[in-house]
C-alpha cells in the first residue's frame, strides 16, 4: 500500500484510529469506562511508556469515545499541490496535510474530525444569490491592492477566481460515520451511510461547565498557514481541551 501523502475523509480517521487501537494492544471493550486510557504519544507523554519513542498521533480514551490528533511537518511541496487540486485552488503557503483533531464515538461510529484539505475547500465563495450578473461578478471578483514602493491607488489587480484569497473557511469540521472490523487486526472504514444531523433543545449546562476540574487531555492542531504576500497572516488551526465531569468526558473547542 503506498503511503499516505494528505489526509482526506477517506484515509484521514481511519488510519488515525488503527494506530490509537493498536498503541495500547488490546481490542477489550473498555471505551466505557470513567478512567482515561491515554492512546499513541499520550502515553509516554503521561508517563506510562516513559522510554517509548515519540510518534506523531496521540489520543485519549474516556466514556465510549476517543479524542485523537496527527501532529507532524509541513506538507512537501509537491503534496501541497495535489492538496490545492483537490480543493481547487492555489493553496497557502504552509500545509499542514497529514494533521487533524479527531472525536469517535465508539458505539455508534460517528466520527467528527477536522483535515486541512476538507477546511480549504471551505475558503470557496457560496453561490451568487441570484442569476444577476452583478451577483456573480460580485462573487467572484477580489480587488487586491499591490503595496510596494511608488504603486499608485489606481494600480489594483482584479482577479477572476471563487475562492477567498485570505484563505477565509466556512468549514466545521467533517461528519461521518466509520465501521469497525469484528475481528483483529482492528481495522475501520468509512460508512456510505448518510448520517442525518437533527436540532435539538437540549443545552449545554454552562454552571457545570464554571466548575474547576483536572484537564485531561489538550491539543492544538495547525491545519495551515499563509503570509498573505505581506498583508496580514492567515491561519487555521483547531484546538480542544478534554476533562471529565460528574456525568463523563467533556470535549470544549
Amino acid at each position: 500500500m503506498a503511503p499516505t501523502e494528505f489526509y482526506t475523509l477517506d484515509n484521514g480517521a481511519p488510519e488515525l484510529l488503527q494506530a490509537l487501537y493498536k498503541s495500547v494492544g488490546t481490542t477489550k471493550d473498555e471505551g466505557a469506562s470513567s478512567k482515561p486510557v491515554y492512546l499513541g504519544d499520550s502515553r509516554r507523554e503521561n508517563h506510562i511508556e516513559a522510554q517509548a519513542d515519540p510518534v506523531e498521533h496521540k489520543g485519549i480514551r474516556l466514556h465510549n469515545w476517543i479524542i485523537g490528533s496527527n501532529k507532524t511537518h509541513i506538507t512537501p511541496i509537491d503534496t501541497v499541490d495535489e492538496i490545492g487540486e483537490a480543493a481547487k485552488l492555489t493553496p497557502p503557503e504552509m500545509v499542514f496535510g497529514k494533521n487533524q483533531l479527531m472525536l469517535f464515538h465508539e458505539p455508534s461510529g460517528v466520527c467528527y474530525n477536522f483535515l486541512a484539505v476538507e477546511a480549504l475547500k471551505g475558503a470557496h465563495f457560496p453561490p451568487p444569490a441570484s442569476d444577476n450578473a452583478e451577483d456573480i461578478v460580485a462573487n467572484q471578483q477580489l480587488k487586491v491592492s499591490i503595496a510596494k514602493h511608488n504603486t499608485n491607488k489606481e494600480d489594483v489587480k482584479e482577479l477572476n477566481i471563487t475562492y477567498d484569497w485570505t484563505y477565509s473557511t466556512d468549514y466545521k469540521g467533517s461528519l461521518q460515520r466509520l465501521i469497525k472490523s469484528e475481528e483483529p487486526p482492528i481495522t475501520f472504514t468509512k460508512s456510505e451511510e448518510d448520517l442525518k444531523v437533527e436540532t435539538t433543545s437540549e443545552r449545554i449546562n454552562f454552571e457545570k461547565l464554571k466548575e474547576r476540574e483536572p484537564i485531561l487531555w489538550f491539543e492544538d492542531v495547525a491545519l495551515y498557514e499563509d503570509e498573505l504576500h505581506d498583508h496580514g497572516t492567515s491561519a487555521m488551526s483547531v484546538k480542544v481541551v478534554s476533562f471529565v465531569m460528574a456525568y463523563g468526558a467533556c470535549g470544549l473547542f
